[in-house]
């Protein structure tokens, strides 16, 4: 039975590596040819990549958050899902800088944060902050997996875990928020300038951050990772039941805002969602993503299953990527500007001569983004990349689970005295 869980498990790792490295060859493909190979341009330029960046960002800081608050708000029931968390939040950070970097088009451009980085930017603010928040990951997981301290005693790790908490549990709270005030505080795009755009990212990266923790959590139990029973996983379907309904409040709020007064270019967007292209988005989110998910959590006969709580915890997921698109797109394909001759896509077409055909323009009025097949290969390839570091971490957190088993027989037999087998520490 073990063997064919470890050949599973490495077969899905063989594919998850090959996807990512298919990946890797059209991102090299747009490195020769340039961002002309996607299907963004000037008057839509932040497409699928960053679509992709912020959902990651928050399933990363949703993880992030739960591992964090069991040690900050001393919730035992979460800190056996802790280790998950931390590999997911680092798994996901990871997948959320490799978008930018595909984003930006020439990787080496993020050097100019670093050297000609304006402070009053969000962007500078966000990188430096993802960095952070890296390190932290990777500082906790060096606590949760490394050899030294798997011959620690529990306490002292669960001290070190909780000072780390401390710092990470904010950092993972300002991640998020950073990376929507990059969106609120453009006022030149009216859809996006609202105080709500944090608070929305928020509730929403920990809808999908715990969505994806069941989900991870219900293939673990399959593999024998130790601690996450139906009482932890219980806990968490409660978590995510609260955030449904606080994610449901917020967007209400900031749909009602907008669509009320009318008339204005906000109302347009808001438009776009609710009756307009992204209609079918926002409706498949709603019921598919929210609402169904609410019936299996609140359904006694489903939310004692760890598979039902996984579907929800996939359900969940697919809804809060849905919201990022109906968040970042509609900001673009309502122009804030009614002259003509409008906004320069960045693309001219060419005759086969010398010359521009007649008639033809580099300007749009109706801007139009469908991503193309290079920007879906890389964006598949960096969320292979995503599940390849669960699925190893995963295996990771198996191994912490036996090798804390065995220590504690150890201590266990320690403790036995006077007439005592040697072998096995049962006194006799």
């Amino acid at each position: 039975m073990v063997n064919n869980e470890s050949n599973t498990r490495r077969t899905l790792m063989a594919v998850l590596a090959g996807l990512a490295l298919i990946g890797g060859g059209f991102y090299v493909n747009q490195l020769i040819n340039g961002l002309q190979v996607t299907g963004m341009n000037n008057s839509v330029s932040w497409g699928l990549y960053i679509v992709t960046f912020a959902f990651l960002v928050g399933l990363s800081a949703g993880g992030l958050i739960i591992s964090s608050s069991a040690y900050v708000l001393k919730i035992e029931r979460l800190k056996s899902v802790a280790p998950i968390g931390v590999v997911v939040a680092v798994a996901c950070i990871i997948g959320a800088a490799a978008m930018i970097m595909a984003d930006v088009g020439h990787p080496e451009r993020v050097l100019n944060i670093v050297f000609g980085g304006r402070f009053t930017s969000p962007i500078a603010w966000d990188f430096l902050v993802i960095s952070i928040y890296l390190l932290v990951g990777l500082y906790e997981c060096w606590i949760f997996f490394s050899n030294k301290w798997k011959g620690e005693s529990e306490e002292k790790r669960e001290h070190k875990l909780a000072k780390a908490a401390i710092f990470s549990l904010p950092i993972a709270l300002l991640v998020h928020s950073i990376t929507a005030w990059i969106f609120g505080l453009q006022v030149g795009k009216p859809y996006w300038d609202t105080a709500l755009m944090a608070p929305i990212f928020i509730s929403s990266a920990v809808v999908s951050g715990v969505g994806l923790l069941l989900l991870v959590a219900h293939f673990g139990r399959k593999v024998g990772i130790p601690g996450l029973d139906k009482e932890n996983l219980g806990t968490l379907a409660k978590v995510l039941v609260g955030f449904i309904f606080l994610d449901l409040f917020l967007l209400f709020c900031d749909l009602f805002t907008l669509v009320y007064s009318g008339g204005t270019v906000q109302a347009e967007a808001a438009l776009l969602i609710l009756t307009g292209k992204f209609a079918p988005l926002l409706w498949f989110e709603l019921i598919v993503g929210m609402v169904v998910p609410l019936f299996i959590l609140g359904n006694k006969s489903t939310n004692r299953s760890t598979g039902w709580l996984a579907i929800a915890g996939l359900l969940v997921m697919v809804a809060v990527f849905l919201k990022r698109i109906n968040i970042i797109l509609p900001g673009f394909l309502v122009e804030n500007i009614s002259f003509a001759p409008g906004v320069s896509t960045g693309r001219f077409v060419e005759s086969t001569g010398n010359f521009f055909e007649a008639g033809q323009t580099s300007f749009s009025l109706i801007p139009s983004y469908v991503p193309t097949f290079s920007e879906i290969a890389i964006t598949v390839g960096v969320l292979s990349l995503v599940a390849f570091i669960i699925v190893y971490g995963t295996g990771l957190v198996r191994n912490m689970g036996a090798q804390t088993d065995v220590n504690a027989g150890n201590a266990a037999s320690r403790k036995v005295v006077g007439g005592k087998n040697l072998t096995s520490g049962v006194a006799k």
